[in-house]
């Protein structure tokens, strides 16, 4: 009897973790879909609820958006917010996108952001090392 109310316990644990997971992918997908749609209120709200809830996809995106100033004003330290809650790895990639972005706007008021990233990006790599 104890075994089966452990079993019993272990399903519901593993069924309501991955209802989690899969809740989240979608609050994840919805926050794309509206930023596409050009909802940015409820995309960012929408990101940053499953960012809160642990995925690394709109961490990323959110530190995109907010460090280039796409569909939302520039933000260094939202930016630096969401870089720093990714693992090394996804950091390198993350800036490393963020220069690219930056390198092929042609706006004279990015080159100290560009200076700034490229500077972040190459810390970054030195920690790898």
């Amino acid at each position: 009897m104890k075994l089966l109310s452990l079993c019993l316990i272990v399903v519901f644990v593993i069924g309501a973790y991955v209802y989690f997971l899969e809740h989240n992918r979608q609050t994840y997908e919805q926050g794309v879909v509206e930023l596409k749609l050009g909802n940015v209120d409820r995309s960012v709200a929408l990101l940053e609820q499953s960012a809160k809830r642990g995925s690394n996809q709109a961490v990323s995106l959110l530190a995109e958006l907010y460090a280039v100033g796409k569909h939302v004003p520039a933000d260094r330290r939202q930016a630096l917010h969401y870089v720093n809650k990714l693992k090394r790895e996804q950091k390198n990639q993350v800036v490393q996108a963020i220069v690219y972005a930056l390198e092929h706007r042609e706006q004279d008021s990015d080159k100290d952001e560009l200076a700034f990233w490229r500077s972040h990006l190459s810390k970054v790599e030195m920690l790898e090392k």
